[in-house]
């Protein structure tokens, strides 16, 4: 994990160029990403979380993208509707490496509910 303020005290001493891209070209289309961690490294076991992303940013030679986390649906047995995961957009905002960044995935908004999604798993 990077240290911010060792980063930034770095950057304070050198002549460093911060690039942020507010436009990406990914080559699907879709700016919703699929992010998965290893929770237990002995059991094979991984936790699946998505997100928006919102801008790519490269810092030295590190690449990080800004997103905005989705989160389940409390109120929906299952966290699913039709099959699908069912997903609200959250409030939260991280810079993440690029290289989290598992997948890129397919999110529609349901329009009949107000910060509603689906995750269309079977476009991929």
């Amino acid at each position: 994990m990077y240290n911010v303020d060792n980063i930034f005290d770095q950057l304070s001493y050198s002549n460093t160029r911060i690039y942020i891209y507010n436009l990406a070209n990914l080559s699907s289309g879709f700016s919703d990403v699929k992010i998965t961690t290893d929770v237990d490294y002995q059991g094979n076991y991984e936790e699946t979380y998505w997100s928006k992303v919102l801008c790519l940013v490269k810092l030295l030679s590190l690449e990080f993208a800004l997103i905005q986390w989705y989160d389940y649906f409390e109120n929906i047995s299952e966290n699913s509707k039709f099959g699908c995961p069912y997903l609200k957009l959250e409030n939260h905002y991280d810079l993440i490496p690029i290289s989290s960044i598992s997948n890129v995935v397919h999110i529609i908004p349901d329009f009949n509910v107000d910060n509603g999604y689906f995750i269309n798993k079977y476009i991929f």
